[in-house]
């Protein structure tokens, strides 16, 4: 089990109509980058090893177990600036839903560092990690002092919608 600090949920609604096809020249750009990108979809051993490095971390600091048993005087950093996110343009062209699993550090000062994802498309990863990167938290504190908390864990979907305004007569 993974500790989860934040369930954030994104729905992106992009209106496309009959008439309003991709252009094929960015159609194409946007398919080469889909092929691409999908060669590299795995976390690599350094994200392995700083998962677990984390995890380790939190433990060291007092912060618990990934069942939750902490301290008292421990608190965990929370979400107290949300940000918005940008639905990736060739992601709406294709029609394309998915997911990222976005892994980041909480400074002492309340800003994500060292962010890193997991998606199931990497044409998501960009938002996905911006969107967290704008994001501000109340950091961790032990004993009422602001701390680095490490290895946060979000679940970012991308639901991707098609909504049509009906045109009365």
């Amino acid at each position: 089990g993974r500790v989860r600090i934040v369930l954030l949920t994104v729905v992106a609604l992009v209106g496309l109509t009959e008439d309003a096809k991709p252009e094929s020249k960015e159609a194409s750009g946007c398919l080469q980058e889909t092929q691409k990108s999908r060669a590299s979809d795995q976390i690599s051993a350094e994200q392995k090893i700083r998962v677990e490095r984390a995890r380790i971390e939190k433990q060291r600091l007092g912060f618990g177990d990934d069942n939750g048993h902490a301290s008292t005087s421990h608190v965990k950093p929370k979400l107290s600036k949300p940000s918005s996110i940008a639905y990736p343009r060739c992601a709406s062209l294709f029609g394309l839903s998915g997911d990222c699993t976005v892994y980041f550090d909480v400074t002492a000062s309340g800003n994500a560092k060292d962010i890193f994802s997991f998606c199931s498309d990497r044409m998501f990863q960009d938002s996905a990690e911006e969107v967290v990167g704008e994001m501000i938290f109340d950091p961790a504190t032990i004993d009422g002092v602001p701390v680095d908390y490490p290895g946060v864990v979000i679940l970012i979907p991308f639901e991707f919608s098609v909504s049509s305004i009906e045109q009365s007569d």
